[in-house]
Formats: C-alpha cells, structure tokens, sequence
C-alpha cells in the first residue's frame, strides 16, 4: 500500500525524508510521530518481509548513503510517474546500444537495467531503483510495450507508454542502434545493426556498411570509430590500444561485458566467460592461449567463486561473479549455428535468488511449454540457506510433441508474479546430439519440406552438408535452428547480408584481395584438433572450442605484406 502511493507521486516529496509523513498517516493518530529509532526498525522489518516474499531489496548498504531507510521504502514502489521521461530517456539510448531485452529473460533484464542505470542523468533515486532491480520488471516492462504486447497493471505503464508515443514522432535517425564489439566463436567482430550505411574507420583504412558483422583485423587497430551520415566519430572499443587490459565477453551471447585492467575489480553476471587482449595474461596461474593475430584468449566460469588475472610486471586484476537472481537451464544438448541453445530429456534448472542470510525461501517453479497444457505445470521449488536449488525438470516434462521455446518462472506458491525467469528451446525427448545425428524423437511440428540437409533415420534426425554449404536448417512450427554439417567447408561472407547468401569457394580456388576490405572468409570444421594456417601462421587450437573462424580480408592484407604475397 505504502510502495503503491509512493510509486504513485509525481511531486518531489517522495524522494526525500517525508516518505516517513505517509508512514505516520498509515499508523494513525495514535503514532502521529516516528522517532529514528522506530524509523529505523520499521524499515528493518520491512525488508525483511520483502525477502520473505522474494521483493527486490538493496543489495547492501553504503556507508555514504543517507537516504539508506528511505531507499529500501521507495524501492519496492519502483520507478513512480514522474520519472517516466527519465526512464524513457535512458531506456530509449541503451536499446540504441544494446537491443532490446527478452522480457521472458530475468538475467536479460537485469543487464538492461544495470546498463541503462548509467545512463541516467540528475535522477539519483531513479538511478538507484535501477541499478537494484534484481527482477529487471522495468526492463521487461519497456521491452512488452516496444512489441506490442499485453503490460498488465502498473502505475507507471501509461506514463513510459505516452512518453515512447513522443519518442516515436522523432527523426528516424536519432534513434539509430549504434555498432557495438561483439565476440563471435574466437574472432572479435564489430556488430553494425541494420539500415543506413554507417562509416568506419579502423586507423588504417575507411569501409561503409549497411549492417551485419565487420571482423576485426589482426593485429588489432589501437581505435576504431564510426559515424552516420555527417554526424561527428564516435569512438568503439577503447580498451583495444592497452596493452595490459583483458575484455570479457559472454561465452554463448558474445555479448561485451566490460574490461579488467590491473588493480581492478569487474563483477560480472555468473557464468561462463571469454577474455581477450593483445597481450599475454594468466588466469589464476593457468597462460592465455595465443591465436591467430598474436590475440590471447582464456575461458572463464565465474560462478561463485572469484577469477585472478595477472598481467607481466603488473597489478592483478579480479573479475568476480555478481550477487544476482538468475535461472540456469542446462545442460544442453546442442547449440546451433546462431548461438541458440537447445536443451533435451536431461534438462536441470539451477534457481538462485540471493537474499539475507539464511531466509529460505519457499517457492515454486513454474514450465510452460508447447508441448504442456496451456496452464503449464507446477514444481515445488526450496531454496536453501544460500537461495540455491537444482530442480531436475526433464523428466517432467513430455518426452514427446512439438519443439518450442521453455519458459520457466520462479514464484510464490500460487502466485504468478515472477520472482526470476529465463527460457531456452527444448525438444521433447531429445537425448543427445553426436554432431551427426539428433538421438530422440522428430518433434511433432517439424517441417520437412522448409528443412536443408537433414532425413530421417532409425535413431532420429540425421544431417549432412549440401553440396558446398554447411548450412543445415531445421523448420519448426515456432522458428528455425541453424546447425553446420560435419566435413570442412570455406565460404566468402559479406556483411549485410544473410548467414545463406554466403558464397562456397570449393579447393583451390583463388582470391584477389581488392578494395572490399569488409569481406570475411569462414572457414567451418567440425575437427578439434585441426590446424588453421594462414600463411605463415599456424593455429593449433583454431577450432578446439569453436567449429566456426573467420578472417577479415584486412588480416590476409596483413599476412600478405609479410609474405610473398600469397597465403
């Protein structure tokens, strides 16, 4: 009641030490007046029920706020009516940077909160609500008014909604996604979303692209910068000239996570990671890897233990898992072409929703699924001392019908409020994938006739290449996967254009490397142990974690200034 007439105000009352006059008028004339102390323990027990009912609380106190007890009231309102143009306004600029969010996502969310929590100028109160939504609700609220989709009630719905109706009315141009690092199998690529053609300028050379993946030439340039139109350069990847600066990046999305210099300390989302750097470094003892390019890179699980990186002559440097609610749906069976992962029969959900020290919590999972009943179906979920549980869900669910995207949200028992969440593809029955052939049934909305390079077999769905291409595309009533075919296949990309529209280059063939520079050869194997050389390079470990590399035409540019000129 108290956080609902919060939420409520547009005055600026509300962000300061009055919150406490809406208290004293709840209580009634027999408490006209809260001393600090009583202040104080009302907000104690006040956090300690939200944790009872999973609510976001603070993550911790800081000794330099004042506004401490105010901020854990104000907290559980969220962002209230008059902050909509300010949340309008940094949500609007990190779609632009970073996309926007999967409202189904928990983790998805949070991160868009965290990063639009940067951007939040002279709103401190919203700022902090932001940065302290363990559910990521306001991100999964700005993502379900994007799309269209049905919000539910909220107070500040209908303010944010009028306030991306005046967004919408504004030049196309002003709210271009920018182009962002990303890291694709081993190779750091920039990522420049689709429509008007955007400049850049990597020190050496200018390119103009209309969309899709520029591969970063080795050895990487000091800076690169880009624009659109005639506006000014803007700067990307700054950490690229440091010689002693490690950039992570997410194992499965590739998504850029931020750097660890010397004497530094990132915290991170829990999970697996990829560091990269263009200088030697050890993670807890154990050497980077040296690739092609003279690149170093290390793989990093960071769940709840904390990653020591040393740098030559320097500092340490600690990346350290960040206390937060996530889902955790695996282990999986296959992921495709595209990055999406696809869970079978032995699907476990770990939940983790850190609270105060041991406050079990008692909840429930919920699985929806197209191959379940519309209501889905209930699991009861305890969380222990730590709010850790592993639920064994495969089995539970149907081993047969038609393959879709699992959704799994924790809640209160009977509730439908989502205390977190995350969803990934399952196919019912699916039991493994050899790399050749899928072991378990076809799923029920499976379509053959829109499928490339796969048939049927005894044992399940079998895939091979077709012809030149790798490409073998699996057609389900709810969206297609993307797999690669075992064998060795080389292609020509373009950026811009669909993973399909790749050109096969059969052995032997030769290439004139002339001005479009942006071009990218992908070169797919699906032999761990395969050597990679490019002239008189040679990567032993090229396809170990990754069956997919490509090289820039600016790398072979490089290799052949070194050479005689051919590679």
């Amino acid at each position: 009641m108290l956080a609902g007439e919060i939420a409520g105000q547009h005055d600026a009352e509300a962000d300061d030490h009055s919150v406490f006059g809406y208290l004293e008028k709840l209580l009634g004339p027999r408490k006209p007046k809260l001393s600090s102390t009583e202040r104080e323990e009302l907000v104690l027990a006040f956090r300690q029920a939200a944790v009872r009912l999973g609510l976001t609380v603070q993550r911790q106190r800081r000794p330099d706020d004042r506004q401490w007890r105010v901020n854990e009231l104000v907290l559980q309102g969220g962002a209230r009516r008059g902050h909509a143009h300010a949340l309008a306004d940094a949500f609007q600029r990190t779609e632009r940077a970073i996309g926007l969010p999967d409202p189904s996502d928990t983790a998805d969310c949070v991160r868009f909160c965290r990063a639009a929590a940067e951007r939040v100028l002279n709103t401190p109160r919203l700022k902090m609500i932001l940065e302290n939504d363990q559910t990521g609700w306001h991100a999964a609220l700005y993502a379900r008014l994007r799309r269209g989709d049905p919000l539910g009630e909220s107070r500040i719905g209908p303010a944010l909604a009028a306030e991306l109706e005046a967004y919408a009315t504004r030049p196309v141009s002003a709210t271009r996604r920018r182009p962002e690092l990303v890291l694709r199998g081993l190779d750091l690529c920039l990522h420049v979303p689709p429509g008007e053609p955007v400049a850049i300028d990597d020190g050496d050379r200018e390119l103009v692209m209309h969309g899709g993946d520029l591969v970063i030439r080795t050895p990487w340039p000091p800076a690169i910068r880009w624009r659109s139109g005639e506006t000014s350069w803007r700067a990307v990847g700054d950490w690229l000239g440091a010689p002693d600066i490690c950039a992570a990046f997410g194992a499965e999305s590739g998504r850029f996570l931020g750097t660890a210099a010397p004497g530094e300390r990132l915290e991170i989302s829990p999970g697996s990671i990829v560091l990269v750097s263009r200088r030697g470094f050890d993670v807890d003892g154990e050497p980077a890897d040296a690739i092609l390019g003279g690149v170093r890179i290390a793989w990093v699980s960071v769940e709840q233990c904390e990653a020591s990186l040393s740098f030559p002559g320097a500092p340490s440097a600690i990346i350290a898992p960040r206390p937060e609610r996530r889902i955790s749906l695996g282990p999986y069976v296959a992921r495709d072409a595209e990055g999406v992962v696809l869970l079978g029969a032995s699907t476990v959900a770990t939940v983790n929703v850190p609270g105060e020290a041991g406050a079990r919590l008692v909840a429930q999972l919920w699985l929806r699924h197209p191959a379940l009943p519309p209501t889905g179906m209930r699991v009861e979920a305890t969380l222990d001392d730590d709010g850790l549980a592993q639920i064994p869900v495969g089995k539970l669910l149907p081993q047969s019908g038609p393959a879709g995207r699992l959704q799994a949200v924790l809640t209160l028992p009977g509730e439908e409020r989502a205390l977190v969440a995350a969803s990934a593809w399952y196919w019912p029955g699916l039991e493994r994938f050899d790399g050749c052939r899928f072991h378990g049934p076809a799923p029920a909305n499976l379509l053959e006739t829109a499928c490339r390079g796969i048939h049927r077999s005894p044992e399940g769905i079998a895939i091979a290449g077709d012809g030149d291409r790798p490409e073998v595309l699996i057609a389900l009533g709810t969206g297609t996967l993307r797999f690669t075919a075992p064998g060795v296949y080389v292609a020509l990309e373009r950026p811009g254009l669909p993973p399909e529209s790749a050109a096969p280059l059969p052995a032997g063939t030769t290439i004139t490397l002339g001005g479009n520079l942006a071009w990218t050869l992908k070169v797919t194997c699906d032999n761990p142990n395969a050597v990679l050389e490019v002239g008189r390079q040679a990567d032993t470990q090229a396809f170990a974690r990754t069956s997919v590399r490509r090289i820039s035409f600016g790398s072979l540019l490089g290799v052949l200034d070194e050479g005689d000129g051919e590679c």
